[in-house]
């Protein structure tokens, strides 16, 4: 499912069966970021997963984080990935993409 409104940025989710295996082929994807968003291909894929736990960071450390990470991405021609919930460090990525990127 691919889904870009006014309202957020775009994003894909992709439907697992009951293993938590993907049921879109990896080629897809790649077509759908590629060719109809226009991205280029990443030199690196970055994997954020973890405790999906809240916490809180200092302001100071999170800013510093955020966008250090954010920076880091955009010079390497990264593209990061997550489990696309709003918890713990996902939740940070997702501030950092929506205030950084």
């Amino acid at each position: 499912e691919s889904r870009e409104d006014e309202a957020s940025r775009p994003y894909l989710r992709v439907p697992v069966d009951k293993e938590g295996h993907p049921l879109v082929a990896p080629k897809v994807l790649r077509f759908v970021l590629e060719h109809v968003w226009g991205l280029p291909r990443p030199q690196v894929l970055l994997t954020v997963t973890g405790g999906a736990m809240d916490f809180d960071l200092a302001a100071e450390d999170k800013d510093e984080l955020l966008q250090g990470l954010t920076d880091t991405a955009k010079s390497v021609g990264a593209w990061f990935t997550t489990g696309g919930t709003s918890a713990g460090i996902m939740k940070y990525m997702g501030l950092a993409r929506l205030l950084y990127a």
